[in-house]
């Protein structure tokens, strides 16, 4: 085997269902006899013949792996920011896999303002800012089993773009300095997304919902005369929304989750206790609500 370099590889890695990069990686030129890893036999040894299928050592240098899979000693090319793997020693903060600016992942390798990266490659997406993402629904007093197992809130984003809730603070009226948690993973909403998040993630045991993220009960919790959901973003502690909710001025029957109108879909309308009513579809082991789905229109 040999190997030699291209400017652009992009119909090779396309070939073989990979990414392509912008970068310019070793691409491995086979001889007589030889054998590309996807099984096809290379031709004449003109050096002209190459495997189309390129991989990826998958320490830390990413070294590319000699095609016919016996050893890399003979390759000594690296790759380093574009290469789809975090090097921090190289002071890398994300590798998406290119160069390029404006996508979360700088063409330096650096996290850009307001986005968060996770994983290699590095998957980059905006955290959510104010108004971006709106609570829709408020389950604070299950009857199929007790609070401590069966609270939950639901989240919907009404935006074309899809938003990082890693570091989100999910937090009570008063903020920073109360009763607050924090989402320590990574997790997703897209487009007209719901999300459903409870203090208990088991289903056989928290009414039969399905929880998109647990939080501990001993950090957050929903009070049944009157409480607040308050979610923050991490960067600047923007509010990005809040919901205050009362006895007085909005839904409070047991077994019943509090639902806002699927015409009040708004991080203003959702202040508004008579935007707000009972949930009325049976889900999971009996309570009245519609987690992780479109609310009803309240009558």
């Amino acid at each position: 085997m040999h190997r030699f370099c291209l400017a652009s590889l992009v119909g090779l890695f396309a070939s073989a269902g990979c990414f392509s990069p912008t970068v310019t990686p070793c691409a491995i030129r086979c001889g007589t006899g030889d054998v590309c890893p996807d099984g096809t036999s290379c031709g004449v040894d003109d050096d002209e013949s190459v495997c189309s299928v390129l991989l990826f050592d998958a320490g830390p240098d990413a070294s590319i792996v000699d095609a016919d899979l016996s050893d890399a000693s003979d390759v000594d090319a690296t790759v380093g920011c574009g290469d789809g793997v975090i090097d921090p020693g190289n002071g890398e903060g994300c590798d998406d896999f290119n160069t390029s600016s404006n996508d979360g992942c700088s063409d330096t390798c650096q996290v850009e303002a307001g986005f968060i990266c996770v994983a290699d490659p590095s998957e980059c997406h905006r955290a959510p800012g104010a108004g971006q993402l709106i609570i829709t629904e408020i389950h604070k007093d299950p009857t199929g089993v007790q609070d401590i197992f069966g609270e939950w809130f639901e989240i919907h984003n009404p935006t074309a773009e899809t938003f990082q809730l890693l570091n989100t603070v999910i937090a009570d009226e008063n903020g920073m300095t109360g009763e607050q948690t924090t989402i320590n993973e990574s997790l997703i909403i897209g487009p007209l997304e719901s999300l459903v998040l409870g203090n208990n993630g088991n289903s056989d045991f928290n009414g039969g919902v399905t929880i998109d993220f647990a939080y501990p009960t001993l950090e957050f919790s929903l009070a049944n005369n009157g409480d607040e959901i308050v979610l923050i973003e991490p960067f600047a502690l923007v509010e990005i929304d809040r919901v205050d909710y009362d006895d007085a001025n909005f839904p409070d029957t047991p077994g019943r989750s509090l639902s806002l109108s699927f015409n009040a879909y708004s991080a203003v309308s959702n202040d508004i206790g008579a935007n707000w009513c009972d949930g009325e579809i049976p889900f999971g082991d009996g309570d009245l609500g519609t987690p992780g789905q479109m609310n009803p229109i309240c009558q």
